[in-house]
């Protein structure tokens, strides 16, 4: 893996810079707007803290076994994408990468203050932060080429 991130460093610099604007913006909201945030786009989006306590969806689970499901699933997703190979697209290794640094920022939030920093507030109910889309887009992506290299498996057993 490390080979791979010498050759290509565009496909490291790029989740590395949204965990950086991640944390920044998390830095900004608990910093700036633990009262109140501003509007973005009226009746969309706005900016403001929101101290997740729960997992996804608030869902109230949280502690010390969140940390270590939360670690493993960061330990599994790191030995799995360093036995990336060079016959899979970089899209998938790139998709890693988000997923894990996306993973460690919540994370770190939670271990360090308890809850997850959410500042992206949608239609006044759903919060988020870039973290979250980092571990969707990085699930789905892996998901989709899970099923895709699964697909060309079976239809080459035939």
């Amino acid at each position: 893996m490390l080979d791979f991130i010498t050759r290509h460093p565009s496909h490291t610099l790029g989740p590395m810079g949204l965990l950086a604007a991640d944390r920044f913006l998390k830095g900004v909201a608990s910093k700036n707007f633990s009262t109140e945030g501003f509007v973005l786009i009226p009746h969309v989006l706005d900016f403001e803290l929101f101290r997740n306590q729960g997992i996804a969806f608030s869902i109230p689970f949280s502690g010390p076994l969140l940390w270590i499901l939360s670690l493993a699933l960061i330990v599994f997703f790191t030995v799995f994408s360093s036995g990336y190979g060079s016959k899979k697209p970089r899209i998938f290794f790139f998709a890693y990468l988000l997923f894990i640094f996306g993973a460690l920022s919540n994370l770190y939030d939670r271990i360090v203050l308890g809850y997850t920093t959410d500042y992206l507030i949608f239609f006044g109910r759903s919060a988020v932060n870039i973290a979250d889309g980092m571990i969707i887009f990085g699930a789905i992506v892996l998901i989709w080429g899970m099923k895709k290299e699964a697909g060309s498996l079976s239809q080459g057993s035939r």
